[in-house]
């Protein structure tokens, strides 16, 4: 079967670390693409690579020969310990997987959106470079519609997993709409370029980052069209502020209850503290129109997201085995195809040369008219037509019933090639 030439190689976050991801990565992947389909048993093949994983999957003439191509490609290309730091796939279970990753249940994050559009531009790549063809091309756009229908009918990607996701939805919750709203951020790392990253699609009005370095401040303020000042300067913003986020990870509370005292308010405050420990004292919640969160309230909400996530992969786990069976009958039809256009070519070549040398003796007497040569032309095709329908209807039926006996004796009787894929 077809399927089982689909070879795949991949290097991802479930078993490497983040210096060995780097590592995999194959630096320009037009290049890959060449020095692959540079092998005679390479037909087709496919090169995605993200910050959590490198995928490489071909369609080989041979398995094996396949297989050699992928480890030779790693070990000269791949700065690794192949042994340890790849995994091979074929067949079913490298389909499989694609459909996995594409559909966000292999991703690190549960479900993320992102992934699916990472397959679809690695496919796209390929498809422009010329590196795909029929058996790749049904693997990827089932792939893909796999990826767009488990988003569609479950929830796998419901409900913010990251802390500066649930930050920002806890914000707008709570404030409503951030729209115009002047926010402050203080502190300029992982958490608070995660938060200031999603405050951006909110088009707030003004957003202020505070850090004690001020050009990583204004370097982070400025993917929100915001600003960036000396950490020594946050307290200046505090009064105009509509919600603060902070995460310093200070050693102690960095906004104390009365950096807010006598600040006369026409709309509450929210603060939400995503540091550990604790970048506010609680009892700024005594003061009136304030709202605090701390990490303990936005991890709540992460953790019943990622077991909502968790329980709606198994979902669509059962999506993709129906999904599979379909993709692995495409695959058998797409075999049928290159049969039954085999079969089709030998035959009309057979009856362009019986129809030439038929109008060469009519015409050696008589002069044929166009009309005259049309309806010869025609009447040959019709009868064509008619003796290659029943044996096209039985080759599709013995595809589809896994009859390779039938298949190879079709192959045999009409002296037909086994099929090949062309470049």
């Amino acid at each position: 079967m077809p399927f089982e030439s689909v070879l795949g190689l991949h290097v991802t976050h479930k078993w490497c670390e983040v210096d060995e991801l780097e590592a995999a990565s194959t630096g320009d992947t037009e290049s890959a693409l060449s020095h692959l389909m540079e092998h005679d048993s390479v037909r087709e093949c496919v090169v995605m690579e993200t910050c959590n994983r490198v995928e490489i999957y071909v369609y080989a003439e041979d398995k094996e020969e396949g297989r050699k191509v992928l480890l030779d490609f790693a070990e000269h290309n791949m700065d690794l310990n192949v042994e340890r730091s790849i995994q091979f796939t074929s067949g079913e279970e490298a389909l499989r997987h694609l459909m996995e990753v594409s559909s966000g249940i292999d991703s690190m994050v549960v479900g993320e959106d992102q992934i699916l559009g990472q397959v679809r531009e690695a496919y796209e790549l390929a498809k422009k470079r010329g590196t795909v063809h029929k058996f790749l091309d049904l693997a990827f756009t089932k792939a893909i519609n796999v990826g767009k229908k488990v988003r569609t009918e479950t929830g796998i990607n419901r409900g913010a997993v990251s802390v500066g996701t649930v930050s920002v939805d806890m914000a707008e919750e709570v404030l409503g709409s951030l729209e115009g709203r002047d926010i402050l951020v203080i502190g300029a790392g992982e958490m608070a370029t995660s938060v200031v990253k999603c405050l951006a699609e909110k088009a707030p009005g003004r957003i202020t980052v505070a850090n004690r370095t001020l050009s990583r401040a204004e370097e982070l303020a400025r993917q929100a069209a915001g600003s960036g000042v000396k950490f020594s300067r946050f307290t200046e913003f505090l009064p105009d502020a509509d919600l603060v986020i902070s995460a310093t990870g200070a050693p102690h509370p960095i906004i104390e209850k009365e950096d807010l005292e006598g600040v006369e308010r026409t709309l509450k405050l929210l603060i939400l503290d995503i540091s550990n420990p604790r970048d506010v004292s609680t009892d700024v919640e005594e003061l009136p129109g304030i709202t605090r969160i701390d990490l303990d309230g936005l991890e709540a909400v992460t953790t019943e997201n990622r077991r909502r996530r968790r329980s709606e992969a198994k979902k669509v786990e059962g999506m993709i085995e129906q999904e599979l069976d379909l993709l692995l009958r495409g695959f058998e039809e797409k075999q049928v195809d290159n049969l039954v256009g085999h079969l089709h070519m030998r035959a009309a070549r057979i009856r362009e040369r019986e129809l030439k040398k038929a109008l060469q003796r009519l015409g050696e007497e008589d002069e044929l008219s166009d009309r005259q040569v049309r309806i010869i032309d025609d009447m040959s095709r019709s009868v064509l037509g008619s003796l290659l329908a029943d044996p096209t209807g039985e080759i599709k039926r013995a595809a589809r019933e896994d009859d390779e006996e039938f298949l190879s004796a079709v192959r045999r009787m009409f002296r037909l090639e086994q099929p090949v894929i062309s470049r």
